[in-house]
């Protein structure tokens, strides 16, 4: 009997233990998911919201040549990726690369900003006129629809109330022509 009782004891303990462990790495498992969850969605939000910054940043350039030369151009903010950078290996395996590239790309545009005055000084406003132009477009032509795919694909127009982008893209060609002649388009 007193056997009986000992291993009764030690089998609810062990049940218990075995269950207590059970629930912390269930807890541990969720808590991961929903973190890589709500992180892959703030990188999206924050890209969706970019290309739509740059879409109509590039539709308010396009009406005037003026506004390339004479007004300020404003670094595109990415608070999300920059402060999250670390946190990379929480992102979906499908779009990481495009994330890296989009961002990085992102990154260059902000940097060419920077050069407008010198390249007014040294007399070569169309040819920063273009080539920021030019940046602009590529951005969206390579990045908008494969990133409006993916947000679409995951339902997170749905889920987060992100709006499809008409995306404003010209060739090359028509953007020539507009820093030329430096009328609307």
């Amino acid at each position: 009997m007193y056997f009986n009782i000992i291993s009764t004891e030690i089998l609810v303990t062990l049940i218990v233990a075995v269950i207590t462990v059970g629930a912390t790495i269930a807890i541990f498992v969720i808590k991961q998911i929903r973190e890589k969850n709500t992180f892959n969605i703030a990188i999206i939000v924050e890209v969706h919201h970019l290309l739509n910054v740059v879409n109509q940043h590039k539709k308010w350039l396009m009406a005037d040549k003026e506004h390339l030369v004479h007004h300020p151009l404003l670094p595109f903010s990415m608070d999300m990726f920059d402060t999250q950078a670390a946190q990379m290996g929480l992102m979906d395996r499908k779009i990481i690369d495009d994330v890296v590239r989009f961002y990085g790309f992102l990154k260059f545009i902000n940097a060419y900003q920077a050069s407008r005055d010198e390249h007014i000084k040294k007399g070569l406003t169309d040819d920063f006129c273009l080539r920021y132009l030019q940046l602009l477009n590529k951005l969206l032509r390579e990045f908008g629809p494969m990133f409006m795919k993916h947000i679409k694909s995951n339902n997170y127009h749905k889920q987060h109330q992100l709006r499809k982008i008409s995306l404003h893209v010209h060739d090359n060609d028509a953007l020539e022509t507009m820093v030329k002649q430096g009328t609307p388009h």
